[in-house]
């Protein structure tokens, strides 16, 4: 994901999900699987397979709609968008500082409120600034 780093994603150094798909579907067959995953994936099926593949295509397929994903960062950060700094809650050094659990409580469920209008109007806008500040390695991912 080009967060912090677009420019390695310029010469689109990345495959459209649904080309992988076709290319899988040519080979061995693909299908939508009958179970749902929890989350922003779109699952699909090799006939006859026992497991099952999914497709998280942040790059080439909008997901917002139905993500429900938060990301704790490896520093401490709980993001209520992997794409959007600018709504963050610093759990570590809440958590430092003895903070309440019902604050903190609060502080969530603000963020979680708060997600669908992140998803959709503030996808893009990276940090207040309007550019990312770290890396996805950097954010833990």
């Amino acid at each position: 994901m080009p967060i912090g780093n677009g420019e390695l994603f310029d010469q689109r150094a990345w495959i459209p999900s649904e080309e992988l798909r076709q290319r899988i579907r040519a080979k061995w067959g693909l299908e939508e699987a009958v179970i749902q995953g929890n989350g922003p994936a779109d699952i699909f099926q090799i006939p006859g397979a026992k497991g099952t593949l999914g497709f998280i295509s942040q790059m080439s397929e909008c997901f917002c709609d139905r993500c429900n994903r938060m990301r704790l960062s490896a520093d401490g950060w709980l993001r209520p968008c992997l794409l959007n700094e600018s709504e963050q809650i610093n759990l570590k050094a809440a958590l430092r500082s003895h903070t309440s659990t019902a604050i903190l409580r609060q502080q969530v469920e603000h963020l979680l409120q708060r997600k669908p209008d992140i998803n959709f109007k503030m996808r893009e806008m990276g940090s207040d600034s309007g550019t990312y500040g770290r890396t996805m390695s950097q954010i833990g991912g």
